[in-house]
């Protein structure tokens, strides 16, 4: 006779849960968590703005503009998923920006990369904290769309096979697998 609740998948509630335990069933343990989680975003957005624009400045800045967003505040004090797929949305992001680093800084021809099974995992942690985090994977599908497309010509055909059956891999069955 417990309660069920089938309106978001359970990911961010076992990190409530794990909040609970940690602190007892009162406010702090219901809300450690997303205390936690939104902190990091911050982190986040400094970093995945000094991957982009490789600006420490600009970095520092979002970093800043997100700590004093009145949003990111109330999500970080109360117990919702919203602040859960926001984290590990915005790590996705940075995983896949570090993969698209990685692979344009390398001379060969292998477009393989940890970050892009990092970018996996953290997708199916997202779709696991909200079905929202779905929505992550739609321009990742776009952008790797337009890499293969700009490189289909050089690439060798199994190494187009090998690119095709990587990507459903790492940004369909593994996201899946994890959620």
């Amino acid at each position: 006779n417990t309660a069920v609740d089938w309106l978001h998948p359970p990911i961010a509630k076992y990190f409530q849960a794990l909040g609970i335990l940690a602190f007892g069933e009162n406010a702090l343990g219901w809300r450690f968590s997303s205390v936690a989680f939104g902190t990091l975003i911050i982190f986040l957005v400094v970093r995945l703005t000094d991957v982009l624009f490789k600006n420490k400045a600009l970095a520092l800045l979002a970093g800043l503009l997100a700590a004093m967003d009145g949003l990111l505040l109330v999500l970080s004090r109360i117990a919702m998923n919203d602040i859960h797929v926001t984290f590990f949305i915005l790590l996705t992001l940075l995983f896949y920006a570090k993969h698209r680093d990685y692979i344009s800084s390398l001379k060969s021809s292998s477009f393989f990369s940890k970050y892009l099974v990092l970018t996996g995992i953290t997708a199916g942690l997202a779709m696991g904290s909200k079905w929202s985090g779905l929505y992550v994977l739609l321009p990742l599908f776009i952008f790797e769309e337009i890499f293969f497309a700009d490189h289909f010509s050089k690439m060798k055909k199994d190494a187009r096979l090998s690119f095709i059956i990587q990507r459903i891999a790492i940004l369909i069955l593994l996201p899946i697998t994890v959620y």
